[in-house]
């Protein structure tokens, strides 16, 4: 991502963006080109390892889960974070990130059958909040409660027969939705600290 500049656009370019989309700031053209790059298959029953997405509908406000047709289409509608990406239409309706209704998916995983389950993420589950005392932090905190809710509750109710591994980021402190933070050098310390951590996290289950 860093590579191809997805994020690192220069603030008079974001500015300019802004003039001619008000609802956001980036397109989904260089992320398009990613991912066509990248993925080795461009249809769902093409990929080795079966796969699901899910975004989030806004004409019906709800969850919708994606498994089958293009790959592409409703992998951008579930990282169109509000604000940064535009909303994707996909058969009359239109998505934005998956992260406003299933910010981490694990009763899905739970209903499929998954007996050992690995999460991913983008470490601020692992950090307690705080009452906010500032006027930006309401804010903060409220999308926080929000996006965290339900991964909470899902992680209460899975069952004593099923393994859960929340993959450690190795921050103690990892920073809200900012493109200051796609800068090269804070991508790639955050990318290392996170995969030394899961390392020694993942020999530490296999010694023990």
């Amino acid at each position: 991502m860093t590579r191809e500049g997805l994020f690192t656009q220069r603030p008079v370019r974001q500015v300019a963006g802004i003039a001619r989309h008000p609802t956001h700031v980036l397109t989904h053209a260089a992320l398009t080109t990613l991912m066509e790059r990248y993925l080795p298959a461009t249809c769902f029953a093409d990929l080795e390892v079966p796969f699901q997405c899910v975004a989030a509908q806004i004409e019906g406000a709800r969850a919708v889960w994606f498994d089958h047709g293009p790959v592409v289409p409703p992998v951008l509608a579930s990282c169109s974070v509000p604000g940064l990406f535009p909303p994707v239409r996909i058969e009359g309706a239109h998505y934005l990130d998956g992260g406003l209704v299933h910010s981490i998916p694990v009763g899905r995983a739970v209903e499929m059958g998954a007996t050992e389950i690995y999460v991913l993420q983008v470490g601020r589950v692992e950090q307690p909040l705080s009452v906010p005392t500032r006027a930006w932090e309401v804010a903060q905190v409220a999308f926080e409660i929000s996006r965290r809710h339900r991964f909470v509750d899902e992680i209460d109710a899975v069952p004593e027969s099923v393994t859960l591994h929340v993959l450690p980021t190795g921050s103690s402190n990892a920073p809200t939705i900012a493109l200051a933070q796609a800068r090269r050098g804070r991508m790639n310390d955050r990318m290392e600290a996170a995969y030394a951590a899961t390392t020694a996290y993942l020999q530490g289950r296999e010694e023990g």
